[in-house]
């Protein structure tokens, strides 16, 4: 009985967000901001999976993948995202196509306006509890952001579920909140193999809000690990490495200290990625491609 009320507390709170929260934001920040798309990197592409609750069956996971391009032709990036998330019996699949328009302000520094536009699907499976219907329901997306980039520092505000769509179900009606998320991450370069990378992400729709912090060291542009904190009730840590320049693999492990802890006691995300920075990422010193 608990674990049906903890699932269904987890799926009416994600209708509520709709949002996935990834623990590697820095690496996809794209997600939340589409004015990051090409701005950072020429090709940048990859798979993310993370599996938020561990301890029982039907816990929440998502599974991400993206892909974006920087196009001197189109004065900007132009990218693709879609996660498919179950938690329980509801599950979200979105699809979504994106644009950035990259000002160039000289020295290495850039100011981008960015859009997203896709469809949002949600559905209810609702068998295992002897509910034979799958109400199902898909809206139209839009999010909206800035965002200042320069060799050593990035910063955006953007906004998802511009519209506030609502889905409509044979017995209820769930309507998301408008979300406001701010990203920041900046290089401090200690040596020129070593790189102290601290970012963060906040996000709010003006009643309930998220922070998350992270602090990596990055060593010859090749190893790197650090400390996460979420939420201020969510800690953990993060490695990866990258592979011939243009492959990376990054891991995430937390631990939630709260009162959920017996059952929502652990995260863990995956991802692969490949890219490639601008070629002013070339001219720094040392070249911070993480954030």
């Amino acid at each position: 009985m608990k674990h049906l009320l903890l699932l269904f507390t987890l799926s009416l709170s994600l209708a509520h967000a709709q949002q996935p929260n990834y623990t590697l934001f820095n690496q996809m920040s794209s997600f939340a901001n589409p004015a990051l798309v090409g701005l950072r990197y020429k090709v940048n592409g990859g798979l993310s999976h993370q599996s938020t609750v561990v301890g029982f069956a039907g816990y929440p996971q998502v599974t991400s993948a993206f892909a974006e391009y920087n196009s001197k032709l189109l004065h900007g990036g132009i990218g693709i995202n879609s996660h498919i998330l179950t938690s329980g019996f509801q599950s979200q699949f979105q699809l979504n196509l994106q644009y950035a328009f990259h000002i160039d302000l000289g020295g290495h520094k850039k100011l981008s306006f960015g859009t997203t536009v896709g469809l949002h699907s949600i559905a209810y499976d609702q068998q295992w509890v002897g509910i034979t219907q799958s109400p199902s329901s898909t809206r139209l997306n839009i999010n909206a952001g800035m965002a200042y980039h320069s060799k050593r520092f990035t910063i955006g505000l953007s906004s998802t579920q511009i519209t506030e769509p609502t889905y409509s179900f044979d017995l209820w009606t769930s309507q998301p909140s408008r979300m406001y998320h701010l990203y920041s991450g900046y290089n401090i370069i200690v040596s020129r193999k070593s790189t102290i990378q601290p970012s963060m992400m906040v996000s709010s729709d003006l009643v309930f809000n998220q922070a998350n912090f992270m602090l990596q060291y990055v060593y010859n542009n090749k190893y790197w690990g650090g400390v996460s904190l979420i939420d201020r009730n969510m800690y953990g840590v993060v490695a990866g490495l990258r592979i011939k320049q243009k492959f990376s693999f990054g891991a995430a492990y937390h631990v939630r200290a709260s009162r959920l802890s017996n059952y929502n006691s652990s995260s863990v995300e995956l991802l692969l990625r490949y890219s490639i920075p601008n070629p002013s990422h070339y001219k720094v010193i040392v070249k911070p491609n993480f954030l």
